[in-house]
């Protein structure tokens, strides 16, 4: 197999380290949240004494703790494989060129090993001929594109994602559509418990309960703007995960969609009503091929399980070798 080495290896070692800040940023913004949930919310309230309504504080507080806790390490779960995961590749067989068929089916849901296993391809380029990478000197699979930034043709490629340094593509998917997902989870947990028992909150840490004035009131303002960058972050990125899901139950990417010369296929608005034409069972399907046609449903929602039922197995991102 011909020996390709990905982009990481060919950059210089600063340019490396410094494509993995936003990475690094990400991880802050997920952990500052909990951190200050436990720190000036749930552990107050498991401290709290009072007879009947201390103990009832102290059950909301290990609530608290319990829930956020298992949500973000969920999050941050997904997030890592996001970034760890290589989306795959186009293989060394596409060198050769594939034979083109107009009804072959290009998606993920009539053949979720992956689109280099079948030497097909339904779509051509713009001229007329198949569709071909001079950088990679391969023949593009449906739905596959070079990436400038990864410098591969990868596989089923939805965008390339800044913020986990890394593309969106057949084997990655999944994790990242579980980001999107356990982002606005963890943020209504960061917001349920504290609308609760904000009486409570700021009877603990007013200064006349004994702490210090400068302190409390520094406490209570990195609380406060948590919540508001919490409720912010959820509701965006909740619309962005609505957006990822609509795409993926049409049977496109995100580039696919952008680059379509169909107008009504570019429009969100025709997509979301035409999932009402479509019996549950179609819309769900393609829903199942991410997250693995031969996974149990409840393996959507965990992102410490891999993709069952694609061929060809995720390699690490600094493999040498094609997928």
């Amino acid at each position: 197999m011909k020996n390709i080495h990905t982009t990481s290896f060919r950059r210089h070692p600063l340019r490396l380290c410094l494509s993995y800040l936003p990475c690094l940023f990400v991880y802050f913004l997920i952990l500052w949240p909990y951190v200050t949930l436990t720190t000036v919310f749930a552990m107050p309230l498991m401290r709290m004494d009072g007879g009947e309504e201390g103990g009832e504080s102290k059950l909301e507080g290990c609530l608290c703790l319990a829930v956020s806790t298992v949500t973000i390490l969920l999050l941050l779960t997904a997030y890592t494989r996001c970034v760890a995961t290589a989306p795959g590749y186009s293989s060394a067989a596409w060198t050769v060129a594939p034979t083109y068929d107009p009804h072959y089916h290009h998606h993920r849901t009539h053949h979720s090993s992956s689109s280099s296993s079948s030497h097909s391809v339904s779509v051509l380029a713009s001229n007329g001929e198949l569709r071909y990478c001079n950088v990679c000197e391969k023949y593009k699979p449906d739905l596959t594109h070079h990436c400038r930034h990864c410098e591969r043709c990868v596989l089923h490629m939805d965008h390339h994602c800044p913020w986990i340094n890394n593309c969106v593509g057949l084997h990655n998917h999944k994790y990242f559509l579980q980001f999107l997902f356990y982002i606005p989870v963890n943020g209504c947990v960061m917001l349920w418990f504290p609308l609760r028992h904000k009486g409570n909150l700021w009877d603990h840490h007013h200064p006349s309960s004994g702490g210090h004035p400068l302190s409390s009131v520094g406490s209570l303002l990195n609380f406060y703007i948590m919540l508001v960058f919490s409720a912010v972050v959820s509701g965006v990125l909740g619309f962005f995960f609505l957006i990822s899901l609509c795409t993926i139950i049409q049977e496109e990417t995100t580039l696919s969609r952008l680059t379509s010369n169909n107008s009504r296929s570019t429009s969100y608005y025709y997509c979301c009503c035409a999932l009402f034409y479509r019996s549950c069972k179609d819309n769900i399907q393609p829903v199942r091929v991410v997250c693995g046609i031969e996974s149990p449903w409840w393996h959507w929602f965990l992102p410490c399980v891999g993709i069952r039922g694609i061929n060809n197995n995720p390699s690490p991102r600094h493999s040498s070798e094609d997928v």
